[in-house]
């Protein structure tokens, strides 16, 4: 019996899921790095408060926000981008088609699978935050964060995909990816507000999501939200990214090896 859109989905997205936890280091350093990270930037900036938007913030506090939006870019973003190359490359891509499965449910179940590692590396985090150090992040804004990484990894997996698909072999995709998202990182309020940044780069920050995300993080946490803690113009841009990145994915998604074909 043939299976429907949503069992094909599902099916694709516990073979992608399996995929990352069998690699073991890939595994590790995705939980590991932001863990690190926190432990450097508590360190370098001590515990002397941080205060933010009228707010008095532990730098732990301060910090997390940032490094979950820095997990999500490297779970579906760095790290997608380099694994779709390669993957496209190496023929892996080639023998799916074989199936058959449709395009989009492969991309659309790999985005889910992002957005799974995203959610279970900012859970991690946040462990470690509050227990480890002095965050505190408040019982309510726990579904805003679940809902801003869940827009944010749709958004940024969707553009992995998107970008996947102009780059041309496996050795350029990671001069590629910093390429582009390195600049975007240090202007997108990761480790501190865009609204510090000089008025052009703000402006700019403000164009792309992960900036966006950052923003929508750091709203959930901030003591004085009330409501839902969500910022519904930071999550209707997340989802407009992920709406655009995935069009522009299903449209170009390609096969076969661009190497091989054009050496042939």
């Amino acid at each position: 019996m043939p299976r429907g859109p949503l069992q094909l989905v599902l099916h694709q997205t516990r073979y992608d899921l399996k995929a990352i936890r069998a690699n073991r280091q890939a595994r590790f350093s995705t939980l590991l790095m932001p863990v690190v990270l926190l432990a450097v930037v508590v360190g370098v900036t001590g515990r002397e408060p941080i205060h933010d938007q009228g707010a008095t913030l532990t730098p732990a506090t301060y910090f997390a926000p940032g490094l979950i939006a820095f997990a999500v870019l490297a779970s579906c973003f760095l790290a997608l981008v380099i694994e779709l190359v390669v993957q496209r490359e190496t023929g892996v891509l080639k023998r799916r088609r074989a199936r058959p499965v449709p395009a989009w449910t492969v991309v659309v179940a790999r985005m889910l699978a992002a957005v799974a590692t995203s959610l279970a590396v900012a859970a991690v985090l946040l462990i470690v935050a509050t227990n480890a150090y002095d965050a505190t992040i408040p019982a309510a804004a726990i579904p805003a964060l679940v809902v801003t990484v869940i827009a944010g990894g749709a958004a940024l997996s969707a553009l992995a995909y998107a970008l996947s698909t102009a780059i041309r072999s496996s050795p350029a995709a990671q001069p590629v990816v910093a390429l582009v998202a390195l600049p975007f990182f240090l202007i997108s309020g990761v480790f501190f507000p865009a609204s510090k940044l000089p008025s052009g780069l703000e402006t700019l920050a403000t164009v792309f999501p992960l900036e966006h995300l950052a923003h929508g993080l750091r709203h959930a946490i901030l003591p004085g939200t009330s409501g839902t803690h969500l910022d519904a113009a930071d999550l209707g841009i997340l989802l407009a990214w992920a709406l655009a990145g995935l069009a522009i994915a299903v449209l170009r998604f390609d096969w076969l090896p661009r190497t091989t074909t054009s050496a042939g």
